[in-house]
């Protein structure tokens, strides 16, 4: 957020707006995720790779040598999808607490967070390694 924060501050929220424009697809993409989910989750390995998979599938990957365009356009994307996919799958577990089939739903979503965790901090370290300096002002 404090990549974003710096955005707005030097391009007038542009960067913010098109990167916000494209939630919607992002968020249908996680809603699919989880309905193959909850129509396979009676079936705990295949469920959880199916749901894995198409939820990395929703999260893009910076490559480690790209270079953003100047309005940061590339850096809001990577980090809204990545926030959208998240919180989508926090929402479909909600969705599916009382739902009779979903008894093992915890340990498989704690799987899931752990994978989260460490896919996170490759795609962290990607966008600050390819983000202009100028764009990278950390608090101490």
């Amino acid at each position: 957020m404090a990549v974003a924060n710096r955005l707005v501050a030097h391009n007038d929220v542009t960067a913010l707006k098109g990167a916000f424009g494209n939630m919607g697809k992002i968020i249908g993409t996680m809603e699919a995720a989880c309905d193959a989910f909850a129509a396979h989750v009676d079936v705990p390995p295949n469920a959880v790779q199916t749901l894995d998979s198409q939820i990395k599938g929703a999260i893009p990957l910076v490559p480690s040598n790209h270079v953003y365009d100047d309005n940061g356009q590339e850096v809001c994307d990577a980090l809204t999808g990545f926030l959208i996919s998240l919180v989508s799958a926090f929402e479909c577990i909600i969705r599916l607490n009382n739902d009779f089939k979903s008894v093992g739903i915890l340990p498989v979503f704690c799987f899931i967070t752990e994978n989260f965790a460490k896919d996170i901090m490759a795609l962290i370290n990607d966008i600050v390694s390819s983000t202009p300096v100028c764009y990278l002002i950390f608090d101490s």
